[in-house]
């Protein structure tokens, strides 16, 4: 089940292997009830979570914004920068600052940076968060986006691609046979 599947992969982060995970599936199918099941059968962990939105798909950074917020980090620094116009490289600085937080993070517990409904997340924060993860080597750092199959080209080939293989599983979300619903 993908439950388990998702079990195998944060046992794969707790023995130092980071790992991205794409929960895909059509709109009201479950795939947030799917993740919500799956942290709430997990200890030890903390949870850096945050949800796009289709109004805040141009904020720039909303996402990364809400990562920081759950993890107690101020984003004063981040609001700053929001205030003027963005060079084409700046995912990579907050990508940077996101990386060295989960790297602090995760010295204490694994991490699991989970982003729902990341297709309507803002491409600042999916740059950026695809900046940090591609440098993880031994973190214990599991990330979990969820969100559509009918937009997942929204997300970075990057992020799809870390997604399978040796660094992540792509699992899609099926409705419920009659027989499974009570």
């Amino acid at each position: 089940s993908e439950l388990s599947a998702l079990r195998d992969e944060l046992r794969a982060v707790r023995d130092g292997a980071p790992r991205v995970v794409l929960v895909e599936g059509d709109a009201g199918i479950g795939k947030t009830v799917l993740i919500d099941q799956f942290l709430a059968g997990e200890s030890d962990l903390t949870v850096l979570r945050a949800t796009g939105e289709p109004w805040e798909a141009y904020v720039a950074y909303g996402v990364i914004d809400q990562i920081m917020r759950v993890a107690g980090v101020s984003t004063a620094r981040l609001l700053a920068s929001r205030a003027r116009a963005f060079p084409a490289e700046e995912p990579v600085g907050v990508g940077a600052w996101l990386l060295d937080v989960l790297c602090d993070v995760e010295q204490k517990t694994p991490v699991a940076v989970v982003v729902d409904d990341a297709h309507w997340a803002d491409m600042d924060s999916l740059r950026a968060l695809l900046f940090a993860v591609r440098r993880l080597v031994g973190e214990r750092v599991l990330v979990v986006l969820g969100l559509r199959a009918e937009d997942a080209q929204r997300l970075p080939e990057g992020l799809r691609r870390l997604a399978t293989g040796r660094t992540g599983t792509t699992m899609t979300v099926k409705a419920l046979p009659a027989a499974d619903i009570h």
